[in-house]
C-alpha cells in the first residue's frame, strides 16, 4: 500500500497537479522542501551578532543554524517532520569555549586507579596515602593528587621524600601538588626513575637540594618528565574514555569547544578514537608539549612538528598547536617580573627558556603555520613573549597563525595594546579568581612586586585596546569549565581590580573563544550558516546582577544541532 501511495503522489507532481482543491501558499511550499530538523521557537535568544543581537527562534538542520529570527519565521520551515521545541521564554545564547583545559590530568589517575583527593596538608595526605596504600597491597605506585603548598607552608613541613619515606618507604609515592607544578616523591621513586643529585637538570624542571646538597624529593615542572617511565600511566584507548568523561563534562557547563594543553601522540589517539567512533560532542585544539614539561614525555616530539600531527586532524580535532612554559609560578617566585619579588633586592624570577630561544621558537612555527601557547604569568614574561611574536611576523609577514598568551596572570597596560596590532590572544584563567582567589590576591599582595600587584587579570587593558580576550578554566587546577561562572567572576572583582562588563564576559566565553581557534567564521554565535551550537540557561546573566551570574545553570547544550546535555 504504501508503493502504491507514493505511486499515486509521484504521477499527481509529474500532473502539476495538488491532491487538493485549496492552493497551496508559499510558506507552506517552503516548509514541505526545506523543512527544518528542530526549530526552537519562543525564547530570549542572544546571538553575539552585533547585526541582530536577539532573536525569539532559530531553525537548525543538518547541524547548521538555517533560519536566525522571529517565530513567523522559523513556521516557514517547520514541516510535518520538524521538532519544535517550545523555550518558554527561556534565556538561550551560543555554546561556550574554554581555551584551556587538561582534562588528561584531571582524570587520569581515576583510569590508572591512582590517588585523587582534595588539596591536602600533611596530616590529612598522610592519611589518605595509607588508606589508600592498604586498600591496594603490594608494591605498586601511589600516584596522583593533590597535595596543598599552603597546608604544608603552615605546617612547616616540607613536601619531599623525608616527609613521604616516615611512613611509606617501600613503595614509590609521587603526588602531584593542586597546580600540578610540583610533584613530591619518595626515595624508592626517585631510585626507580633513576634520579639522584648529580641528575642533569632540565632548563625547564627543578631538582631542589637542601643546605647539605642532597634532594629533598621535589620535581618541578619538567623534571616531572624524569620518572614518566616507570609511573603508571594511560594508553590511548584509556585516553580515550577520559576524554570522554571529560567532554561530558564540558557540555554540562555549557562548552563546546576547548584546547587542551600540553599533549602527546598518546592523547592525540585518544581523542582521533573519539572522533572515529562518533562520539565527540566538543571541539578539541590539542596543544604538543614543546618540552616535556609536565609527567607526560613526547618522544615523537620532532615527527609531530614535523607534520604528522596531521594524521590526527579532522572535523573536531585540530592538533595544530605547540604548547610551551615561558616562566614559572608566582608562588614559587618562578614567573618572571619587571621588579624583584618582595623581600629581595634583585631576584626577579626565571625563564624556561631564553628570549633569543623563544624568538628562534614562535618564528619557526609562525612559518610552519602552527600557532604557539605561550606560558605567562609574570608582566616581564609577557613582554618578552609578545617581543618574540613581534619577531616572527617581522620575519614571516603578517597572517600567521594566531598565538596565544597561556593565563595572562599580570600584563602591563601598554603591552595589553599591542596584542590587536599582532593578532595575539590572551587568555584569563577565571579559576584563580574562583576557588584558589584567597590565595592568588596573597600572592599579588605579598609576594609578587608591588608594582605588579594591580595588574592581576588585567583584561579590561585588553579590551580597551580592541584585543581579544578569552577564558580558561585550566580544568585540574580549576574544578569544573565553568565558563558561566568565569563571567562573573570577571564581573565583581574588588578594587583595584577592575571589572569588565556581562556582555565582554560573555563575548570571551564564545565569539573571542571561536576565534581564538580561527573558527569564528562558522561558530561562536547564533547566525545563519553557523553550527548550530547553543545552551539554554534556567536565567538570564543580563539581568540579573553579576554576582548572581555563577547561580544560574545550564539546562541543555546542543552541539551540531545535537542535544550533548540536558539537566
Amino acid at each position: 500500500m504504501k508503493t502504491l501511495t507514493l505511486l499515486i503522489a509521484f504521477a499527481i507532481s509529474l500532473a502539476g497537479c495538488s491532491p487538493v482543491d485549496q492552493p497551496v501558499s508559499e510558506s507552506s511550499k517552503a516548509a514541505a522542501s526545506n523543512a527544518a530538523d528542530t526549530v526552537y521557537t519562543n525564547g530570549k535568544i542572544y546571538t553575539v551578532d552585533e547585526a541582530q543581537p536577539w532573536v525569539e527562534a532559530v531553525a537548525i538542520n543538518d547541524g547548521t543554524f538555517v533560519v536566525v529570527g522571529s517565530k513567523a519565521d522559523v513556521a516557514a520551515v517547520t514541516g510535518d517532520g520538524t521538532e519544535v521545541i517550545d523555550l518558554e521564554g527561556a534565556f538561550v545564547m551560543p555554546g561556550m569555549y574554554d581555551l584551556h583545559t587538561h582534562i588528561d590530568l584531571l582524570l587520569e589517575p581515576k583510569y590508572t586507579d591512582g590517588i585523587q583527593t582534595e588539596p591536602l596538608g600533611p596530616e590529612e595526605m598522610k592519611n589518605a596515602i595509607i588508606e589508600f596504600a592498604e586498600a591496594r597491597p603490594g608494591d605498586g605506585w601511589v600516584f596522583g593528587g593533590t597535595w596543598d603548598p599552603a597546608g604544608f607552608g603552615e605546617a612547616g613541613i616540607t613536601a619531599g621524600s623525608a616527609y613521604l619515606d616516615e611512613f611509606m618507604p617501600d613503595r614509590p609515592v609521587a603526588i602531584l601538588d593542586t597546580s600540578r607544578h610540583i610533584m613530591m616523591v619518595n626515595s624508592r621513586a626517585l631510585e626507580l626513575g633513576g634520579i639522584d643529585k648529580d641528575t642533569y637538570v632540565p632548563e625547564h624542571g627543578g631538582i631542589p637540594l637542601d643546605e647539605n646538597g642532597e634532594l629533598i624529593g621535589q620535581l618541578g615542572d619538567g623534571a616531572q618528565s624524569l620518572i614518566a617511565h616507570v609511573l603508571p600511566l594511560a594508553d590511548a584507548k584509556t585516553m580515550a574514555e577520559i576524554y570522554a568523561e571529560g567532554q561530558a563534562l564540558l557540555n554540562e557547563y555549557g562548552v563546546v569547544g576547548t584546547r587542551s594543553q600540553h599533549v602527546n601522540s598518546v592523547r592525540l589517539r585518544g581523542v582521533q578514537l573519539l572522533e572515529r567512533q562518533n562520539r565527540l560532542t566538543a571541539r578539541f585544539d590539542m596543544a604538543i608539549s614543546w618540552k616535556n614539561d609536565l609527567y607526560l614525555n613526547v618522544p615523537d616530539r620532532a615527527g609531530l612538528i614535523a607534520g604528522d600531527r596531521f594524521r590526527y586532524r579532522s572535523q573536531h580535532v585540530n592538533p595544530n598547536y605547540v604548547k610551551l612554559h615561558f616562566d614559572g609560578q608566582p608562588m614559587g617566585r618562578t614567573s618572571y617580573f619587571f621588579d624583584p619579588y618582595r623581600g629581595e633586592t634583585e631576584y626577579r624570577g626565571r625563564l624556561n627558556e631564553t628570549p633569543m630561544e623563544l624568538v628562534d621558537i614562535v618564528t619557526a612555527m609562525d612559518r610552519a603555520g602552527i600557532g604557539v601557547q605561550i606560558h605567562v604569568l609574570g608582566d616581564a614574561s609577557a613582554q618578552l613573549a609578545l617581543d618574540a611574536v613581534e619577531a616572527a611576523r617581522q620575519a614571516n609577514g603578517p597572517g600567521g597563525p594566531r598565538h596565544m598568551l597561556a593565563h595572562t596572570a599580570y600584563i602591563r597596560d601598554a603591552d595589553a595594546a599591542r596584542l590587536k596590532d599582532l593578532d595575539v590572544v590572551a587568555e584569563f584563567t577565571h579559576s584563580y579568581l574562583g576557588g584558589i582567589k584567597d590565595l592568588v590576591l596573597y600572592v599579588a599582595n605579598n609576594i609578587v612586586p608591588e608594582s605588579a600587584s594591580t595588574l592581576l587579570h588585567n583584561v579590561q587593558a585588553v579590551l580597551d585596546s580592541g584585543g581579544i580576550a578569552v577564558s580558561g578554566s585550566d580544568l585540574v587546577v580549576g574544578p569544573t569549565p565553568d565558563a558561566l561562572g568565569g563571567v562573573s567572576l570577571f564581573a565583581t572583582r574588588d578594587e583595584p581590580y577592575v571589572s569588565i562588563s556581562v556582555e565582554d564576559g560573555l563575548r570571551m566565553v564564545t565569539i573571542n573563544g571561536a576565534y581564538a581557534m580561527g573558527i569564528e567564521d562558522v561558530a561562536g554565535s547564533i547566525e545563519v550558516g553557523k553550527f548550530a551550537d547553543l545552551v539554554v540557561l534556567d536565567g538570564n546573566p543580563l539581568e540579573v546582577s553579576p554576582g548572581e551570574i555563577a547561580d544560574i545553570n545550564v539546562m541543555k547544550t546542543v552541539f551540531e544541532g545535537r542535544v550533548v546535555y540536558e539537566r
